[in-house]
């Protein structure tokens, strides 16, 4: 799925994101990084407090756990991931580019947590988005989801999780973390990570001032030579 969304021999949906990204947190050699990644989600109406917290306190994803993609739940819709654990349950609603369905998607996806799984005691609904801070949300959705366990999550606090994968003997993780750093960036959910220290000086200079004869081109019609500032040193 990687390779054929880089060759551009897929179309870059939603759906093929969450397939490609997901398709890989699922495994257990990658579980430290689906850890690291929805740790970092943080509560709608409590902005400083961290779903890692949750992660810890209450062994979310520590046992094993059973990934279920897009399953249909009427009548309240198709979530895009359920991860069922050991009396934990997070559903995880993906956005990209596209806005809720309705306006009260995500209060009949929680619906979903409280109705299918009553007997479960840790239940957690997860909003990612493409959004760089919290993003607005219907008034209806606003009020149902008010003192409910409903966590917001950034694609980009994916991006910051791979850049901290260490690259220990290039492992399976180290390595499947590079290929999803080329997803994020080509879907333009990367960060500026600041100017590279290879950047030279001299090969900056010369490419702004390579077509100096256009600046300067009535000195050259009438044969003057160019300004000081242009004579070599």
């Amino acid at each position: 799925m990687i390779e054929a969304e880089l060759k551009n021999k897929i179309d870059r949906t939603e759906d093929v994101l969450t397939s490609t990204v997901f398709g890989y947190l699922k495994y257990n050699f990658m579980k430290h990084c689906l850890k690291a990644f929805l740790g970092k989600a943080r509560k709608y109406y409590r902005h400083n407090y961290s779903f890692e917290t949750e992660l810890t306190k209450n062994n979310i994803l520590e046992a094993e756990n059973k990934f279920l993609f897009w399953k249909n739940i009427a009548p309240y819709g198709q979530p895009d991931l359920i991860i069922e654990g050991n009396d934990s349950v997070v559903l995880v609603e993906v956005k990209y580019l596209s806005p809720l369905s309705s306006p009260t998607q995500l209060i009949d996806y929680y619906n979903i947590l409280e109705t299918e799984y009553r007997d479960v005691s840790n239940k957690y609904l997860v909003f990612l988005t493409a959004d760089l801070d919290f993003p607005e949300l219907p008034q209806e959705s606003v009020d149902g989801l008010k003192d409910k366990n409903f966590y917001w999550l950034s694609w980009y606090d994916f991006y910051k999780t791979l850049t901290f994968i260490p690259n220990i003997k290039r492992d399976a993780m180290y390595e499947v973390a590079v290929d999803l750093l080329k997803i994020l960036k080509e879907r333009d959910l990367s960060l500026f990570e600041g100017f590279s220290n290879h950047c030279h000086y001299k090969d900056v200079q010369h490419y702004f001032w390579k077509n100096k004869s256009v600046f300067f081109s009535s000195y050259n019609n009438i044969q003057l030579k160019n300004p000081v500032f242009w004579r070599n040193r």
